[in-house]
């Protein structure tokens, strides 16, 4: 080798250095291109790894949102008058062993909604049910009476009854009784001491062709005479 390049002239010399030395600087450039491209491999994958992390790490801590659903009532709410039962006192008609015509009162447990005079009378318009009538009670209210209209004005009742309340088959007692039934089960409410009866809207000063005087507000005393 040593007289290979002897022969050869400078010329040639100079060539095979400058190929050599290209040889050489393109070896290393590829080298530091190659680790360069692996340092940034390494980087790249670390900021992602991080990028992951801190996202990890905020959803962590972050507070999570969720609908809540209140199955717990709510202690302000006020319950709708309409869906509230009551005890209400109606009376009926029991015939005692003497044939005398007592009157009994009888407790019902109703919806009264926000007219509970106009309930209770209604109520009372429907008779005695199965169980009043095995315990001996009947009503003397004519078959057909309804109540039309009900207002309540400084303690007296305005009470508008249909025309068949206004004739009773048992006379007298029929209709003495049948008014004792509404007034008393009207004055159970404290706002009401005494009935007006109208009949389809009109006043009537009596009730039936034998006379009952119904033109005045009655009382629970004037039925006491």
């Amino acid at each position: 080798m040593k007289k290979l390049l002897e022969k050869l002239p400078v010329e040639g010399l100079l060539i095979i250095v400058v190929i050599l030395l290209g040889l050489i600087i393109t070896i290393y450039f590829t080298k530091i291109d190659s680790v360069v491209q692996s340092h940034n491999k390494i980087i790249i994958t670390n900021v992602n790894e991080q990028e992951q992390n801190d996202a990890l790490f905020i959803s962590k801590n972050e507070p999570t949102t969720a609908t809540v659903i209140n199955t717990e009532p709510n202690i302000d709410e006020k319950p709708d008058i309409t869906e509230i039962k009551k005890k209400v006192r109606i009376f009926f008609i029991k015939v005692n062993n003497d044939g005398e015509i007592e009157l009994k009162s009888e407790l019902k447990l109703m919806y009264v909604g926000k007219t509970p005079l106009k309930k209770s009378i209604e109520k009372l318009l429907e008779g005695p049910d199965t169980t009043d009538i095995n315990r001996g009670l009947l009503t003397l209210i004519p078959d057909g009476s309804k109540l039309l209209s009900v207002s309540i004005k400084d303690g007296v009742a305005y009470l508008n009854f249909n025309e068949m309340f206004r004739f009773n088959p048992l006379g007298v007692e029929g209709y003495i009784a049948q008014i004792k039934q509404i007034v008393y089960t009207a004055t159970e409410y404290e706002t009401v001491e005494s009935v007006l009866f109208s009949i389809d809207g009109a006043r009537q000063e009596y009730l039936g062709p034998e006379g009952v005087y119904i033109g005045r507000p009655i009382s629970r005393a004037d039925l006491e005479l």
